[in-house]
């Protein structure tokens, strides 16, 4: 089942080929994530404001990254300055054969590939802020 989602999701064919893993969407950073149980899968995004952006990234490892990104035409010289920990692999929108090859990633997917998809990372929980002291409210009861 997917997530209804109020804006339009860009390249929702992903979706269609997903569909018997049930994928779920979270809205990030202007796109969208297709989570697959609990792991990250795609992000598909579609907007004007970061244009090199724009396509169907893959979520990987830095140990998959290179080997993933020579099964795509258009990513098969990608070669990052820092991969980092947590690297998505952009096949553009721009790109030849964009469709086909977001098309193998999701069979890639359906076909259990470990090099697409990955855990997000945990939130680091923040303490709570400590409540003020009730300095203020001793000088106003002082003033009355």
């Amino acid at each position: 089942m997917i997530h209804s989602v109020r804006k339009k999701v860009p390249f929702s064919f992903t979706l269609d080929e997903l569909n018997s893993l049930s994928p779920m969407l979270k809205s990030m950073f202007g796109g969208f994530v297709v989570y697959i149980g609990e792991k990250m899968t795609l992000f598909l995004y579609d907007q004007e404001k970061w244009p090199r952006f724009q396509g169907v990234s893959l979520a990987t490892t830095p140990e998959h990254y290179r080997s993933l990104a020579r099964e795509f035409s258009s990513t098969r010289d990608a070669e990052p300055q820092r991969i980092g920990k947590s690297p998505w692999l952009l096949i553009p929108a721009s790109a030849a054969g964009f469709e086909e090859q977001v098309l193998k990633a999701c069979e890639m997917i359906l076909n259990g590939d470990e090099r697409i998809g990955r855990a997000p990372k945990e939130k680091k929980l923040r303490p709570a802020k400590k409540e003020k002291t009730g300095s203020n409210r001793t000088r106003s009861s002082k003033r009355k």
